[in-house]
């Protein structure tokens, strides 16, 4: 296999993909991959009412509590390991602290008993042992520890919740109950202290409400509310009891602790409701984006597979994947590029306007060969059989039918001719108007080869057959086949059509050419590749064609009525009898026929790499005065790729695998503490396998570009987490009101401080939002408007610049977290001993105070975990310091510690087991956050890469289809919701044009194909490649197709979507432009002469072009090509034919004459007829009558060649005219 250069290849990536308006399906190809990978963050798609709205409007709520139930569930599973081990860890503190520690107590205490003086109340010497005040508690959480341990083997696996219609409740219960069984032994052991032992205990209240809501699965928040709130008035109620039962408090202390309690727990439940506000939009974010992917990569996937049908369809897959391989390596190539200039900081424009140049010419710095000529995509094939089929008396047809009638019946013909052909292991090759030729054995070898052919030849007379009936015209089929080896492959960069090249393709030709109506020629080499069957079937005879006598080809013919096959129908199909349109009303005289078919089909021949190539053909193109603007009717489409309203069926079922994909999504999500420590290694290849990435006690990808890149996402929360501070501050500060006397100074110092920098943190943090929301409440502006005050616009970039920098966020909590661990003890320093101890003698004020700067710290959710725990820890270590050393005789007056520890002296151990227990459930709950955003990222990013390889091959594929397909004509076969209908427009106002390089193969004599053969293609696709860059410099032009080495092309087809005004859409047409491919029976199209000049001039100055690039070849290599052009305009009749294998194609009286015009013309020279003349000529082209000469189809013509000076420019007639073309034309190259 000969490959495309990676040049030619690199060319048409990086024009596809650049700001060039030129073929903007192609253009807009890199800039729509790279939109669908960068996220444009907008902080009010983070809000939780605007994702409540989303979730309502796409009906996603059933779909995302099933999400969220998992992701709770994680959570309580979480807490359950977790209470087990600390309430373990608790009993065997408190068994050390009972019957270890006790007896190496000095024996002060116990000195005390007997001693005549008071006993400090939380002193007990009624008791034998310190282990009898000890037992309750170790009773309780010993229940706690069995509960959760039972708990969780029941809810392990998650069954338990799954169980349809209760699940819901089943969660509620087991939440109530979990909550319950640590609220009740709570309370009833603080009652049972005081009531046996005058103790008033500290309540677990806290952890309680940290277990509410960040750890039980309730489905909804108000649930959590609800039962948030009992749990803490429960508590409030219990101690205001008890502290007003107790003696040791007087009714001013007993109010001050209520009331401190209750600031306290009101404090845990403001911010428990918070954080479940921004865990479900975290959740539900997350959730959007996993949706998300899987949508858009379902999405991709489908119109992927849609494009490979389409490519499919039209190129085999031998060749189409070697096309696409190196547009993947060109595409990746280009990014490569563009992503060195980018860190080069070189300007984008000059990149892009380098692309946009014309690559030809002396100023060609785009596209640099290696040598004289490029590779191609050619193969050779052996042993194949080529069919050629024509239809006979096609003329009488045209006259029958309308426009839009035969370019229907056309379409539906083809599409029974490609249904057949794929019955019979055919590839059709190409459609030449009313010629179609296939080749059996191309992509898939098979001994049956010429049997296929003849079969299909069989069949295709059979359907012609139906026509005929039909439509009482007399046509048939002349069919000849000839067997050999060939090449096949494309040609140029643009427009590409699969093509077949070889002396025994045009044998091929000529067989039928030279064949019988209704019959099908073989040739000999055929003939001993048939079966026996049908090879008695074969008649000799004398073909009458001068080629076939000069290469001694034996003929036989085979006569369909004989063979075995007639019987049956020709394509298995329920709908083989093809239902034509009705004619009995048209005649010649209708103004919508098409009344001329006297030019020859726009082919000079079929080339042939060994000297020779096929004779002209008769007269039988498609011509007309006038048809419907614009038609869209409905087509039978046996077998066609695109089967209409199954394909929306099918576009339909594959957008909703959607949620039947995130839902197994949601159920292999690995968020059990077995998968997260074992899972990973024991199944490295599972798809969620977060063990594969992360190291699961440090919580850290492996990879640090995976690291960094999860580290540095936009956090559009960090504002709420400020204004939790501020609030959690404001606790802390009422907290301390209660507690301290108002003469500590320091106190109120930093107070002011912290609330100061917070107030003024706060418009940093919220600006950006808020003016956002402000100018654009109704999400309308794609842009929003900047603000025109400096110091708004100051805040405006700041909240911008802090929610997308990690670095700024974590150095502004860092400093958050710090001040308010600070201020929660920093008043210990002024309770020292004298006159204002007594205003310290309830240091558990403190402990709370820390209890919520804890709190803090773990309310930035996005802030990586690690550093949470630093600045815990160090908040801790900084607490027991001051409770063990700095100030130890504060905490030593204790009241309200564990009985177990303050029965035996050790009552300063409470504070920092309280607090150890509040940081280890925030860490516990904190780690399995992290643990899950993380799991989220590389789920997202295994998305991102599946979703950015479905972008890639959709964009290979796009760019593939699109140079093989007009954008328009692509986007209609590509469209899920098409109706499977065909596609025709008439034109008033086209141009077009033939160029061919005449006697091209006269410089190969050699018919060696494996040499010669594959050089005389190399030389053709130089050439024809430089025409197809060309393309890239004239907007309008539109390449049709080339034949052997003639080169087609129209301008004002209007198919491409070129994102700017053309030269020739700033005519005003009226209606003549309808820019849909709908039916718009009643819209009539006008001629419009400056639209003609227009067109006309832009076609000239594209040939000239042509030559101009010819000629550099030339001075390149040392030959002497040379371009004959001929050019009309007129009307056109454009359209698709076939139904397997889309092609488009252009017909009509224009098409016709600008192929005489070609045929007819002289080497170097443009070949006008005598209006178009006329019309260049107001355009100041000077033209030079040729004279009278005979056109077939025509009669007798007058007609001109454009003038060209000796460097191809075109002459005009005034100077400062040509002057100024003439450096367009320069610039242009």
């Amino acid at each position: 296999m000969e490959r495309l250069s990676v040049d030619n290849i690199s060319f048409l990536a990086r024009n596809s993909m650049s700001l060039s308006p030129k073929r903007a399906s192609q253009v807009s190809l890199l800039a729509e991959a790279q939109s669908d990978s960068v996220h444009h963050l907008d902080d009010r798609n983070w809000s939780w009412e605007y994702l409540r709205n989303r979730f309502r409007i796409d009906d996603l709520e059933e779909l995302y509590d099933r999400y969220f139930l998992r992701i709770q569930n994680s959570y309580f599973n979480v807490y359950l390991v977790m209470q087990v081990i600390l309430s373990a860890l608790y009993i065997m503190i408190l068994l050390y602290f009972s019957l270890v520690h006790d007896n190496l107590l000095d024996t002060k205490y116990y000195e005390l008993c007997g001693a005549n003086v008071t006993v400090p109340k939380h002193i007990r010497c009624d008791v034998e042992h310190a282990v009898y005040l000890a037992l309750p508690e170790i009773i309780t959480h010993g229940i706690i520890l069995i509960s959760c341990a039972i708990m969780y083997l029941l809810v392990y696996n998650e069954t338990l919740f799954r169980r349809e219609p209760h699940g819901r409740k089943i969660q509620i219960a087991l939440s109530v109950f979990t909550c319950f069984t640590v609220l009740l032994p709570d309370v009833g052991l603080s009652i049972f202290y005081y009531v046996y032992i005058d103790v008033i205990r500290t309540p677990l209240a806290f952890q309680t409400i940290i277990l509410i809501y960040f750890f039980l699965p309730l489905p909804k928040k108000y649930q959590a509310v609800i039962l948030g709130l009992f749990s803490s008035t429960v508590h409030l109620i219990t101690s205001g009891i008890l502290h007003k039962l107790d003696g040791g408090y007087t009714e001013g202390d007993a109010v001050r602790r209520v009331f401190a309690e209750l600031i306290f727990y009101l404090c845990g439940n403001a911010v428990g409701v918070y954080s479940q506000l921004m865990n479900e939009v975290t959740i539900r974010r997350a959730f959007m984006d996993r949706r998300g992917y899987i949508k858009s990569t379902i999405k991709k996937n489908y119109e992927k597979d849609q494009e490979e049908q389409l490519l499919a369809s039209i190129l085999p897959d031998h060749i189409s994947t070697l096309v696409k391989e190196e547009l993947r390596s060109a595409i990746g190539e280009y990014e490569e590029e563009s992503a060195k200039q980018q860190a080069r900081k070189r300007s984008n424009v000059s990149d892009i306007s380098t692309l946009g140049r014309s690559p030809g010419g002396p100023q060609n710095h785009g596209v640099k060969h290696k040598k004289p000529f490029s590779e191609l995509f050619i193969e050779r094939h052996e042993n194949v059989s080529i069919i050629f089929a024509d239809i006979v008396n096609f003329t009488p047809l045209t006259v029958k039918l309308r426009a839009d009638e035969l370019v229907e019946t056309l379409n539906e013909l083809f599409g029974k001719f490609d249904a057949a052909a794929t019955k019979h292991n055919c590839t059709r090759i190409k459609l030449l108007g009313d010629c179609y030729y296939a080749v059996s054995g191309l992509q898939n070898q098979t001994p049956d080869h010429a049997s296929n052919c003849v079969l299909f030849g069989f069949d295709m007379i059979e359907i012609i057959k139906e026509v005929r009936d039909a439509l009482k015209v007399d046509i048939n089929m002349r069919i000849g086949i000839h067997s050999g080896n060939i090449l096949s492959g494309l040609l140029g960069i643009y427009g590409w059509q699969f093509d077949i090249y070889g002396k025994n393709v045009t044998i091929s030709n000529h067989m039928e050419q030279s064949g019988q109506p209704g019959k099908v020629h073989v040739t000999k080499q055929t003939k001993e590749f048939l079966g026996t069957e049908l090879a008695n079937m074969c008649k000799p005879t004398k073909s009458k064609d001068k080629y076939l006598e000069e290469n001694s080809i034996e003929t036989f013919l085979l006569t369909p009525a004989m063979s075995p096959q007639n019987c049956q129908s020709p394509v298995s199909s329920p709908t083989s009898k093809m239902p034509l349109h009705s004619v009995g009303s048209h005649d010649g005289e209708d103004e919508d026929s098409l009344t001329d078919l006297g030019a020859p089909r726009y082919v000079r021949g079929i080339t042939n790499f060994s000297g020779s190539a096929i004779t002209p053909r008769r007269n039988n193109s498609i011509a007309g005065t006038g048809t419907a603007d614009l038609i869209r009717k409905k087509s039978i489409r046996v077998g066609s790729f695109v089967a209409g309203s199954s394909d929306v069926l099918r576009y339909r079922e594959m957008m909703g695998q959607v949620n039947e994909t995130m839902k197994h999504a949601i159920d292999d999500m690995p968020l059990r503490k077995f998968d997260v420590y074992c899972g990973g290694r024991k199944d490295h290849e599972h798809k969620n396998s977060i063990n594969v990435h992360v190291n699961p006690i440090l919580m850290n990808f492996d990879e640090l570009t995976s690291e960094i890149h999860y580290q540095t996402q936009p956090d559009p929360l960090f504002k709420y987490y400020v204004g939790c501070a501020l609030f959690v501050l404001l606790c802390i500060g009422i907290l301390q009101v209660i507690a301290v006397p108002q003469q500590h100074s320091i106190l109120w110092f930093i107070l002011a401080a912290g609330c100061t920098f917070l107030l003024i943190l706060i418009p940093f943090v919220w600006v950006g939002y808020l003016w956002t929301q402000i100018k654009d409440p109704h999400r309308e502006l794609d842009v929003i408007p900047l603000p025109q005050n400096r110091l708004v616009r100051l805040l405006f970039h700041s909240s911008n610049r802090i929610t997308g920098s990690c670095l700024r966020r974590t150095l502004l909590y860092f400093v958050i977290a710090m001040l308010i661990s600070f201020f929660a003890i920093i008043d210990v320093i002024e309770c020292d001993t004298g006159s204002e101890m007594d205003d310290c003698k309830s240091p558990w004020y403190y402990t709370y105070s820390c209890a919520l700067a804890i709190l803090v710290t773990y309310s930035f959710f996005r802030i990586h975990f690690l550093l949470k725990v630093i600045i815990c820890i160090v908040a801790l270590a900084g607490y027991s310091l001051t409770i063990f050393f700095y100030r130890k005789y504060v905490f030593e007056l204790n009241r309200g510690g564990s009985p177990g520890l303050s029965g035996v002296g050790h009552d300063v151990f409470s504070h920092v087991i309280y607090l150890l227990g509040i940081g280890a459930m925030l860490h516990v709950m904190d780690r399995q956050m992290e643990y899950i955003n993380r799991l989220d990222f590389i789920w997202k990013k295994r998305l991102t890469e599946e979703h950015k390889e479905a972008t890639l091959t959709h964009a290979v594929n796009t760019v593939l289809i699109h140079n093989i397909l007009p954008t328009q004509i692509a986007k209609i076969y590509l469209d899920p919701n098409r109706t499977g209908e065909s596609h025709s427009r008439t034109y008033q106002n086209v141009s077009v044009m033939f160029a061919s390089i005449p006697k091209f193969m006269d410089f190969f004599s050699d018919d060696d194909l494996s040499r010669n053969g594959i050089r005389g293609l190399d030389v053709l696709n130089q050439i024809i490649s430089e025409f197809d860059k060309a393309l890239f410099n004239h907007l309008d032009v539109e390449k049709i197709k080339v034949i052997g080495s003639t080169y087609m092309a129209a301008c004002g087809l209007e198919v491409q979507e070129t994102g700017r005004l053309s030269a020739t859409s700033m005519i005003p047409v009226d209606s003549e432009y309808i820019p849909s491919w709908k039916n718009q029976d009643g819209v009539r199209t006008s001629v419009n002469p400056i639209k003609r000049q227009k067109t006309l001039h832009t076609l000239v100055k594209f040939a000239a072009d042509m030559m101009l690039r010819l000629q550099s070849i030339n001075s390149d290599t040392g030959l002497d090509f040379q371009l004959r052009v001929g050019v009309s305009t007129g009307l056109v009749v454009a359209g698709v034919v076939g139904s397997q294998k889309p092609l488009y194609d252009t017909w009509g009286d224009s098409v016709n004459l600008a192929s005489r015009m070609e045929s007819n013309g002289s080497p170097n020279k443009i070949q006008v007829s005598a209006y178009c003349a006329s019309l260049l000529s107001q355009a100041h082209v000077r033209c030079e009558q040729r004279g009278n000469i005979f056109v077939k189809g025509k009669g007798n013509m007058i007609t001109y060649y454009v003038m060209l000076d000796d460097s191809f420019r075109i002459m005009y007639d005034y100077e400062e005219f040509e002057e100024s073309e003439a450096e367009n034309h320069c610039t242009d190259l």
